[in-house]
């Protein structure tokens, strides 16, 4: 009989360290941090998010806004105009300027810019045509592909750039 309770509390213990050990959280760390959420694990929670990237193969042969759509894996988020800006310009945007923010007001989404110089140190209004029309195309495409966004102006802290 002894022999037999001895062996159920054996079993028991075995489940309750299996269960425990099953729950611990054993998350991948991931060095990108659009994927990660604030405790630099991977995010149980992620989604898909539709950008659009220059289509370098038409660039050299068209014209130089020609986008492709892109799905990325981000941790999900409400701000995706946000995410998606952050994206964009962690790469495919990033000689062009330092994003800061993006406030969306009656269809208008205003992306702002740290500075009006590129990190090279050139003015972003003087970028060649095939330069600007890449960089507005990658941002109107991604953007206006939400409801609430139906155009795209880009800002420095001095104000609106036009090209």
């Amino acid at each position: 009989m002894n022999k037999n309770i001895l062996i159920t509390i054996l079993i028991l213990a075995i489940f309750i360290f299996f269960g425990f050990y099953l729950k611990t959280d054993r998350s991948i760390v991931d060095q990108n941090p659009l994927i990660v959420n604030s405790t630099s694990t991977v995010s149980t929670t992620t989604a898909d998010l539709v950008v659009y990237l220059q289509d370098k193969d038409m660039a050299t042969t068209s014209d130089c806004g020609i986008t492709k759509k892109t799905i990325i894996q981000v941790a999900k988020t409400e701000g995706v105009a946000n995410t998606s800006l952050e994206f964009l310009f962690s790469d495919e945007l990033k000689t062009y300027g330092v994003y800061r923010s993006v406030e969306i007001a009656s269809g208008t989404a205003k992306v702002m810019l740290e500075s009006d110089m590129t990190p090279e140190g050139y003015p972003i209004s003087s970028l060649s045509s095939c330069q600007s029309g890449h960089l507005m195309s990658v941002l109107k495409d991604t953007l206006t592909q939400y409801d609430s966004i139906d155009s795209v102006k880009l800002y420095s802290p001095k104000g609106e750039i036009m090209f």
